[in-house]
């Protein structure tokens, strides 16, 4: 059938696509597979392009033999009679270019071939990384496993390769948001095949307003938030400070008139933000009563104070260093608003504890992490509330 389908560009992987459901599963976490990834972990922290990207380097350390070994124990007892589910199609996002590589290490992991979709658009980080997969490979002991780690391209519009990948594959993992899913789900899977899929989340941070009065780095907001020009959704769009109005106003003050000397020394920001951004604030000040823009010297850092927090609040927000802000002396204003559409509270302070037991004992269908700032982006195999590893594999059961 794959004769049949034109339109694809492999990048990495096995020459023909029909021959990708004829790979054996593996065991979760297997040798080989393990020593794979470090090798490859050993390429990407050595080569001197990686270094300019902050990502690789994140992704290069994940991947160490030290840090898969020591997530493998942590699956021990429930790995034992698994195996993995088959083949996976993977459709990664465009926003965050290093998302289809966590990804496929995912199900690389779990046990499972994979073929995975890149983005149309050109990142040096997708190259880099395939370059490093291929390294590796022409060892003679990891050759076979290339073939479990197929790349391809190919325009959205192509339906008919997504409709073969989606009827050949057992497990389809859609990145990218509301409409990509409800696009992709128009293609049939075969009947026990299923979907993993990451829709568009929303993210906040709290602010505990005396820790912010301390507070040193600033590079940890700026890489949760301005790395990915506020894309990816893991950075927050709303800032909720927490203390006293007073602490907060002095929080306020001291914070972005330090976090803005710290932006305009790394960011370039992009004439269209600036326009979504003007726009933004037009939306908010039209439909929302009560909001006030903070006064700034340019467009780097928009701030949109809150009177109160509506129901759909995240539908208020752009991107490149665009702030809703609101205050309280409490974390319960939280609680109506968190839908299943929020993802990830990034914090400030000594609040971890209170922010879980207010979520857990008012029972939230919302928020799957809570991370502290400089955190969001850090990758997990339980992603989006689900566990990856398990999820990507099946378990033998055994009835003595």
């Amino acid at each position: 059938m794959e004769n049949n389908i034109t339109g694809i560009t492999k990048l990495c992987g096995i020459e023909q696509l029909d021959s990708l459901i004829t790979l054996p599963a593996l065991k979760p976490f297997d040798i080989k597979v393990c020593e794979f990834l470090g090798a490859v972990s050993d390429i990407l922290i050595k080569d001197k392009e990686c270094k300019k990207y902050p990502d690789i380097i994140t992704f290069a350390f994940f991947c160490r033999k030290k840090n898969i070994e020591f997530i493998k124990k942590s699956y021990a007892e429930h790995i034992k009679l698994r195996l993995g589910q088959g083949l996976c199609f993977h459709i990664a996002p465009s926003n965050v270019p290093i998302n289809f590589a966590y990804s496929l290490i995912s199900a690389f992991l779990a046990g499972n071939a994979s073929v995975v979709k890149v983005s149309s658009k050109e990142f040096a980080q997708t190259d880099l990384i395939i370059r490093a997969l291929e390294k590796v490979s022409e060892q003679q002991e990891f050759k076979y496993l290339l073939d479990y780690l197929t790349i391809i391209k190919y325009n959205s519009e192509n339906i008919e390769a997504t409709k073969y990948l989606s009827k050949i594959c057992d497990v389809r993992i859609i990145w990218g948001g509301d409409n990509t899913i409800k696009t992709i789900r128009q293609c049939a899977l075969s009947p026990r095949a299923f979907d993993i899929t990451f829709a568009d989340r929303y993210s906040l941070a709290v602010f505990e307003a005396s820790a912010i009065l301390n507070l040193e780095n600033y590079e940890n907001f700026y890489n949760d938030t301005y790395l990915y020009d506020q894309n990816a959704c893991t950075a927050p769009h709303l800032i909720y400070w927490l203390g006293d109005s007073e602490t907060v106003a002095l929080a306020k003050q001291n914070f972005w008139s330090e976090f803005h000397k710290y932006v305009i020394s790394k960011y370039h920001l992009e004439p269209v933000l600036v326009i979504d951004k003007y726009m933004n604030i037009c939306t908010t000040a039209i439909e929302l009563n009560n909001i006030s823009v903070a006064p700034t010297e340019d467009n780097f850092i928009i701030r949109i104070n809150l009177s109160k927090l509506d129901k759909n609040i995240e539908k208020y927000h752009s991107l490149g260093g665009s702030f809703l802000e609101y205050s309280s002396n409490s974390l319960t204003d939280l609680i109506p608003i968190i839908t299943k559409k929020y993802q990830t509270i990034s914090y400030i302070g000594n609040i971890a504890p209170e922010l879980s037991n207010i979520l857990i004992e008012n029972g939230v269908k919302g928020i799957d992490r809570i991370v502290p700032i400089g955190k969001t982006t850090d990758f997990s195999f339980t992603w989006d509330g689900t566990d990856l590893i398990l999820g990507l594999s099946r378990i033998i059961a055994i009835n003595n």
